[in-house]
């Protein structure tokens, strides 16, 4: 695991000369940025601005405080990493590490120590230096670190230990993707044993008061997300497809007008439900490495795909999709690679292999 956790983020230090610290880019970096700088000055918000209408931008509030509109799960790593490094992206790095150490210890409950070794190997391959999550601001390693803990717990023999890691995770994830780490939750209800949902909840709770004193602190009232807010405010981000446009209730800037018809514009166009479902098909390739798709036909664990096939459905329903949408699901994406490494014909997993890591170097 320390192995793991330290590969790539020196292979990632080692592309410094070549490739940079990351620049902040689009509204979404610099929101995270904000609220990172936020947690560093020990705020959970920032005062109005007496001229605020002359800093209006994309995915910040002005009012009724100063704050960046997202959950605070990928802030609290960026301002980890700034305290400690005077750089929020030493907080990306420290998360990527974690992805693939975490990844290695959830397959370790159902496979080998070679084939847990190897999915972690996959890990820093796919979601590693090169990844657009370590390059960028915006998230996906946290949400990752969440579902590592939520099933890697998940699949070792119930203890009150695991239940106590399931509930760190779901705080965890509610901190970062909390419409996704709501559907998995009643997935995972129906095998947690119940005398293990007390500790579970006890777990959930920190992180759920942490969430009803940012959401008070940045829009008055402990159950509105400040994600909700910004919709109120400005329209975006836009409703679930399945809903009608949102209509702004403040004045827009120019950009910010902009921002609102490009995705008023998306919303409508999105088409129907299996439309979008075999649109972003291609997207979840994301978390597959091409050489090792082939690995898939050799997988048909039910325990992986279930939860798979329900956040697709789950996430459908956005106008737009990400692939950090669906981070909670890394361990079961690299799971599914490895269970069809272990069961396809040796020679053949072999070649997947060999072409997988080559197309990385």
């Amino acid at each position: 695991m320390l192995g793991l956790f330290v590969l790539p983020i020196v292979l990632r230090l080692l592309l410094l000369p070549f490739h940079g610290v990351p620049t902040p880019t689009g509204g979404d970096d610099f929101s995270f940025l904000l609220q990172a700088d936020t947690f560093t000055h020990f705020r959970l918000t920032n005062p109005v601005h007496p001229l605020h209408r002359f800093f209006e931008t994309d995915f910040i509030l002005q009012e009724p405080s100063y704050s960046s509109i997202y959950p605070p799960g990928q802030g609290l790593f960026l301002a980890l990493g700034q305290v400690l490094t005077g750089l929020p992206w030493a907080g990306v790095l420290l998360a990527c590490g974690l992805t693939s150490a975490l990844t290695y210890w959830a397959l370790r409950a159902r496979f080998t120590e070679q084939w847990a070794t190897i999915g972690g190997l996959l890990t820093v391959v796919l979601l590693g230096p090169l990844c657009s999550w370590t390059n960028s601001y915006w998230g996906g390693h946290v949400a990752a670190i969440a579902g590592c803990l939520i099933f890697g717990s998940i699949a070792r023999p119930a203890s009150s230990r695991m239940a106590l890691l399931i509930g760190v995770g779901f705080g965890l994830a509610a901190m970062t993707r909390p419409f996704e780490a709501l559907l998995l939750l009643g997935l995972v209800a129906l095998r947690l044993q119940r005398d293990k949902w007390a500790i579970v909840v006890a777990a959930i709770l920190p992180f759920l008061l942490f969430i009803g004193l940012h959401n008070r602190a940045v829009t008055g009232s402990w159950s509105k997300l400040p994600y909700l807010e910004s919709r109120e405010q400005y329209g975006v981000p836009t409703t679930f497809t399945f809903q009608s446009s949102p209509t702004p209730q403040r004045e827009l800037t120019r950009e910010q007008r902009m921002d609102y018809q490009a995705q008023t514009l998306i919303h409508d166009a999105a088409g129907n439900f299996f439309e979008r479902l075999w649109s972003r098909l291609s997207a979840y390739r994301f978390f597959f490495l091409m050489p090792l798709l082939p690995a898939l036909l050799w997988c048909r664990d039910w325990r992986m795909w279930l939860p798979a096939i329900l956040l697709a459905l789950g996430t459908n329903i956005y106008p737009y999709f990400y692939p950090h949408y669906l981070a909670l699901l890394v361990p079961l994406y690299i799971g599914m690679t490895t269970t069809g490494l272990a069961k396809a014909p040796r020679k053949l997993s072999l070649v997947m292999l060999a072409l997988g890591f080559g197309q990385f170097v």
